[in-house]
């Protein structure tokens, strides 16, 4: 019951609605990838910056710490170094107080047993030594090899009996 017309007139609306609807499936598949690939962005890009911003707070965090701890480990040095330093100065200073008065006692000694050399050399003579001094001397030294207590004669007077034995030699 529908006329020519009629039936020409829904196919070429029906042809014209396919091109169009195909025309406009066309523009919405090529808008809806874009509007995905806008959100997959911004999802991306919000991601992105996050990230960043842990990263730049873990990052600065960690330069913070190794500055702080190589600062430490500075400060450190330059205290043991100080120290070291007063240590080995004060150990120059003790040493060479030490070497010095070393130095002044040996001389000091020389100097003793140089006099006392001097004065043994001017008591003994053949003319000032009598046998009581021998006997006194010997009687000494023979306490002094018996008796573990008694202290043995000082060095000036073992060099003293050796040039009385010297002076009493028959050789002279």
């Amino acid at each position: 019951a529908e006329s020519l017309e009629d039936a020409c007139a829904t196919s070429i609306q029906r042809r014209v609605r396919g091109i169009l609807a195909r025309i406009y499936y066309a523009k919405f598949r090529v808008e809806r990838h874009t509007a995905a690939a806008r959100i997959q962005a911004g999802v991306r890009g919000f991601f992105g910056r996050c990230y960043a911003k842990h990263y730049i707070v873990l990052r600065f965090g960690a330069m913070s710490f190794q500055r702080v701890w190589r600062g430490h480990l500075g400060r450190a040095a330059v205290v043991e170094a100080r120290r070291l330093k007063l240590r080995t100065t004060g150990v120059s200073l003790i040493q060479r107080i030490f070497r010095g008065r070393l130095g002044r006692k040996r001389m000091m000694d020389r100097r003793c047993m140089r006099t006392a050399a001097l004065q043994a050399a001017r008591a003994v003579s053949h003319t000032a030594l009598t046998t009581m001094d021998v006997e006194e001397l010997a009687d000494v030294i023979e306490r002094a090899i018996y008796d573990p207590f008694v202290p043995f004669p000082a060095p000036h007077i073992l060099a003293l009996l050796r040039l009385v034995a010297l002076l009493l030699s028959p050789a002279t």
